[in-house]
Order: C-alpha cells, then structure tokens, then sequence
C-alpha cells in the first residue's frame, strides 16, 4: 500500500513538473524575442541604409517618396518578427496562468508602435522627390 501512494505521488509529481515547465517555455520565448528585439532593429536599420546606398542615395539626399515609405516598410517588417512574437509568447504564458507573461507582451506592443511613429516621423520629415 506505501508502494501504491509513492508511485502515485511521484506521476502526479511529474505532471505537476509538466505543467510548469510547459507553462515557463513561452514565458522564456517571450523573454528571448524582447531580448532581440535591439539585435534586430540595429540589423534591420543598418540593412536599410545598405538598400539606400545601393540604390545610390547618398546620407541625408533627397529620395523619392515611395522609395522611403518600401524601405520603411521592410525595416518594420523585420523588426515586427521578434515584437510580435514577444506579444504572442507573452499572451500565451499569460493565458496558461503565469501573470508575468503580460510584461514581454506590452514590451513588445510598446516597441513596434515607437518603430512604427519613428518610421512616419522620418519619412513625414525628409524631403521627397
């Protein structure tokens, strides 16, 4: 009988075990997307200054408006992969019961909107052919 309750006391210890561990991950991934969330801005900036110097714009030219809006657009575009994943991890482990999941999905949110009102800030600014 102390057999019996031992085992069952350990299974449940093991799903119990489970469930953390299955509830942290998109906690961790969540943490992991805020984490590259500046790798990949510097990337994603410092590729569109290659695409303008390769289309020959010089720094601070004159640049056709549909031209700035594609650039912007690809720039936001890679910098929304790790925002919007935070959010998502982060609304996962939120729905799994881990409250701290809210943190990386308004650090998320919050980042992609400041990029995207940088990205109207400079394209409303510069001036356009």
């Amino acid at each position: 009988m102390q057999f019996r309750r031992c085992a069952l006391s350990q299974s449940a210890r093991e799903e119990r075990a489970d469930e953390r561990s299955s509830g942290r991950r998109p906690l961790r991934r969540a943490w992991i997307s805020v984490g590259l969330m500046p790798v990949i801005l510097t990337i994603a900036l410092i590729s569109s200054e290659v695409i303008y110097r390769s289309a020959g714009y010089e720094p601070m030219a004159t640049v056709t408006l549909w031209f700035d809006v594609a650039v912007w657009a690809f720039t936001l575009a890679l910098f929304a992969v790790p925002s919007v994943a935070a959010m998502q991890y982060g609304r996962e482990a939120y729905r799994s019961g881990d409250r701290r999941g809210w943190v990386p999905m308004l650090i998320g949110s919050l980042a992609l909107v400041l990029v995207l009102v940088m990205a109207v800030q400079a394209i409303a600014s510069s001036e356009h052919l």
